[in-house]
């Protein structure tokens, strides 16, 4: 079945839910009317019509610019999908608001000693909370998908106008010896502008799944999930710092204004390795629960290093 973004949402919903019910059902065993209210403080977020119904709305739309005829159509194209990534961003703004409020409840349970107290929903049930912050993430990831496809198709216009630009700016460079080594650093620094618009949303897309992978073992784990959610992860995230190192170190670019805006990978395009093709991307089988915490632990500190030192990169303020 072809990839729809209502598809990939719903797989992460209908886990969820299973989840939910389960808490829910539990809670009805020992105290009927907590099982009622839990379910009751649940209800929106168990039920994102307006997400879904937007999205399966831009799943409908097309992008494609393969031929002379779809690349006429593709301006229109573009302001359909446009409007309809429009009503799913509108849509997922209302439900990250009520992930955000349900992640904030605190259902009135009993202690120990019989007592009621309003309990934080991470201490009274942690399974629901975990899948709370892994349907954040996953709204965001979705909608980070499908804007890179508009992006993409943006990209067309402009890379008309960076080699316009470009153009232009060969036409004013100095003739002779002088003029040749301006117009190689011009023609590269145009390269590498075009590069860039494809790199900012691919290394955007990258750290939203990382996000994912995070919450995803945080919710279970073991060692299964480790090895199936972090066997990609890291390495997309690796394989654009690498991206970085190479456009870095190249002789055509390394002189560039742009290319020297760019923060060096370092240490960090060292320290993902381990979780892109190293002994952390598949732990052994027989890890411990503690082990796979730690490796998480780990890649979380790196995570968060990566995304602070190239949130410029990713936002696509360097260009």
């Amino acid at each position: 079945m072809p990839y729809t973004f209502a598809k990939s949402w719903g797989d992460t919903y209908n886990k969820a839910n299973v989840v939910f019910s389960k808490d829910i059902n539990t809670a009805n065993k020992t105290d009927r009317k907590l099982g009622g209210v839990l379910k009751t403080l649940l209800e929106d977020a168990n039920r994102p019509l307006g997400f879904i119904s937007a999205l399966d709305v831009l799943d409908k739309q097309d992008l494609f610019a393969g031929n002379a005829k779809a690349e006429a159509e593709l301006p229109a194209k573009i302001k359909s999908f446009k409007a309809a990534l429009d009503k799913v961003e509108a849509e997922k703004k209302k439900y990250v608001k009520v992930l955000d409020d349900a992640i904030k409840l605190k259902p009135t349970i009993k202690d120990k000693n019989g007592y009621d107290l309003p309990t934080p929903i991470k201490d009274a049930y942690p399974d629901t909370y975990r899948q709370l912050k892994i349907m954040q993430t996953e709204v965001e990831a979705v909608f980070q998908r499908a804007s890179n496809l508009l992006t993409d198709a943006l990209n067309h216009a402009k890379v008309a106008k960076i080699q316009a630009e470009k153009n232009k700016a060969m036409e004013k460079a100095p003739k002779g010896e002088e003029g040749n080594a301006a117009v190689k650093a011009i023609s590269n620094e145009a390269v590498l502008k075009t590069a860039l618009l494809k790199f900012a949303p691919s290394f955007k897309s990258a750290m939203a799944k990382g996000a994912g992978v995070i919450q995803k073992i945080k919710a279970s784990p073991n060692v299964a999930t480790y090895n199936a959610e972090m066997n990609n992860g890291g390495r997309d995230i690796s394989q654009n710092l690498l991206n970085l190192v190479k456009i870095k170190a190249d002789a055509k670019f390394k002189g560039t204004t742009l290319a020297k805006k760019l923060p060096d990978p370092g240490q960090m395009a060292r320290d993902i390795i381990p979780f892109a093709n190293g002994d952390k991307r598949n732990l052994p089988l027989t890890a411990t629960e503690r082990e796979v915490k730690q490796a998480l632990t780990e890649f979380t500190v790196l995570y968060k290093q990566i995304a602070t030192s190239y949130a410029d990169v990713i936002s696509g303020k360097i260009k």
